[in-house]
């Protein structure tokens, strides 16, 4: 032990701040896990009270006292400011970091629709930060009624600004075109709730999106455009988008999905919220619209397409890169043909407890464009021993009706004795299927 510390007392400072700061760093809070090395020996102290850089990171709720603190220790470094869901107990904090705006960096606030005359101190600052790269704003409030326009602050006084996160009802317009910016994501304030979609001019979006050539990531929350049948189709080009979100009701999305040219998007995941039944035919053919232009190039950068009736979510995971995908073992389908496409069909809740789920289940899969699939896996997250498998059958039948030739993969979650025994017949009743394959949860490992 006295070796140790010894050790630790003779490292290098500079040594000894690249460790401290690539661990701060990757705090998600102010004063945890990485301030414990105040303690290792006076020496360790004095190197991390003695770094300004250590202590930019700032949020109210840990309260007055502390913020005044990381303020001196911070010196005259550019901030990390968080305003997380203001309370009464928080507002003295709240309007002491809003005088320090100036050397913000990085702004988040989250604030409620009581604390509006705050938002729109927040706001009314928004102009003087210089230094401004990045901004999140979430208000319940309306800021039309905290008189803020934003449209004459963006982009003229934040020349830095390079990420916009903003989900509050505001006129959005005259922000977007902010010719800086490499990652927008838009939503109304109350983006859970899909009856709640924020409208927004579908010519101006289309020509807002062209004005952001650095734009790599693009989400774009429960927003629904007016006028887009009125837009060109692939009006929007983004030549620099890696990464495209979309999420809300079928139509909606289905709208974006017109308007949008991203032809060299890495990465596409489609969140759609089905309303009515028929949202999914217009659905289906505008995704098949996008994913298919440029020769299916489009269609191949799909990541994920999720569909949720209110029921029952269905998750269609491409190319195993979701997170459903980080719990599945590596797969080896047999006589698997070559492909670039993989259509996996993930339902959340148990498969017989509710026999609506895979009626909507088995509707929707017939709309799916298959050209091109050459698996379809069936993956359940089964509760106790509701699982069996003549529910199973109904939906893979379906499936297999579509797709005869394609290669069937069954994957258990949370598989128990109960259900181990039933699978034992699977193969008889599921004449295409290929493969079983269990989860790490699952006691039985040998069953294929």
């Amino acid at each position: 032990m006295a070796n140790t510390r010894l050790a630790a007392h003779l490292l290098p400072e500079e040594l000894l701040l690249m460790i401290f700061e690539y661990y701060a760093g990757f705090d998600s809070d102010v004063f945890f896990a990485w301030t414990t090395v105040l303690f290792v020996c006076r020496f360790w102290n004095g190197v991390a009270m003695g770094s300004p850089k250590l202590w930019t990171k700032i949020t109210s709720h840990r309260g007055l006292k502390c913020a005044e603190e990381l303020l001196r220790r911070s010196g005259t470094l550019p901030l990390d400011i968080h305003i997380p869901l203001v309370g009464p107990d928080t507002l003295d904090t709240v309007r002491l970091l809003l005088t320090h705006a100036g050397r913000a960096k990085t702004l988040d606030l989250h604030l409620p629709y009581e604390y509006r005359d705050e938002l729109k101190l927040s706001v009314s600052h928004i102009a003087s930060f210089p230094r401004l790269q990045s901004l999140t704003l979430h208000a319940t409030a309306e800021l039309d009624d905290v008189h803020i326009d934003l449209a004459n602050i963006f982009p003229h006084e934040l020349p830095c600004l390079l990420e916009l996160d903003i989900r509050a009802d505001v006129d959005i317009h005259g922000m977007l075109h902010t010719p800086t910016l490499e990652l927008l994501a838009i939503g109304h304030a109350s983006s859970d709730d899909p009856s709640e979609a924020w409208c927004l001019d579908a010519p101006e979006i289309a020509s807002a999106l062209c004005s952001m050539p650095n734009l790599c990531e693009l989400t774009v929350d429960n927003v629904r455009l007016y006028g887009a049948h009125t837009v060109e189709t692939n009006a929007a080009e983004m030549p620099a988008l890696r990464v495209l979100t979309l999420r809300g009701p079928a139509v909606d999305v289905a709208d974006f999905c017109d308007i949008l040219a991203v032809p060299l998007a890495a990465s596409i995941a489609l969140e759609v919220v089905l309303e009515d039944p028929s949202d999914a035919n217009d659905l289906v053919f505008q995704a098949s619209e996008l994913f298919n232009r440029d020769g299916g190039h489009t269609r191949r950068m799909l990541r994920s397409l999720t569909v949720s009736n209110g029921r029952s979510m269905y998750d269609l995971v491409i190319e195993g890169s979701t997170t459903h995908a980080d719990f599945l073992e590596p797969t080896e389908f047999l006589h698997e043909e070559p492909t670039d496409f993989r259509l996996s069909v993930v339902t959340s809740s148990g498969f017989n407890k509710r026999s609506a789920n895979m009626a909507d289940l088995a509707q929707f899969v017939d709309m799916i464009p298959l050209q091109g699939v050459h698996a379809l896996n069936v993956i359940g997250f089964a509760a106790k021993n509701y699982l069996i498998p003549e529910s199973f059958r109904e939906i893979v039948d379906n499936m297999a009706a579509i797709a005869p030739n394609r290669i069937i993969h069954v994957d258990n979650f949370q598989a128990n004795q109960a259900v181990g025994i039933h699978a034992a017949s699977w193969p008889e009743m599921i004449p295409n299927l290929r493969k079983i394959q269990w989860s790490p949860f699952s006691r039985d490992r040998n069953m294929q």
